[in-house]
């Protein structure tokens, strides 16, 4: 009964150590899948920031050009003569060219 009671004590232990090791295998095979995934998306990420960095710059540089285009534009309105006074065909008030521009 003692042998009979160590071989049954022993097939449980093996039992219980291989359902312990598929276990980790599962759990081995879940983090490996998790751990892909999550590097994807860092990956995703980053690219995404980088585009987005690399888009801004451009966005900040067409920005500054603009920005220079209106003050070339502004600068050579006041250095242009004002236009000759023209009346308005409704109410008889008169505004120049520039004045037009202006508003």
């Amino acid at each position: 009964m003692h042998q009979n009671y160590k071989a049954e004590l022993e097939n449980q232990k093996l039992q219980a150590l291989q359902v312990l090791h598929e276990f980790r295998e599962v759990s081995q095979l879940k983090l490996n899948v998790l751990e892909k995934r999550y590097r994807k998306l860092l990956q995703d990420a980053i690219q995404d920031a980088v585009q987005l960095s690399a888009q801004k710059q451009q966005l900040e540089l067409e920005k500054k050009h603009l920005k220079q285009r209106i003050a070339e534009l502004r600068d050579q309105l006041s250095t242009t003569k004002p236009q000759e006074v023209t009346p308005h065909p409704e109410d008889g008030e008169t505004e120049s060219c520039q004045d037009v521009f202006l508003q």
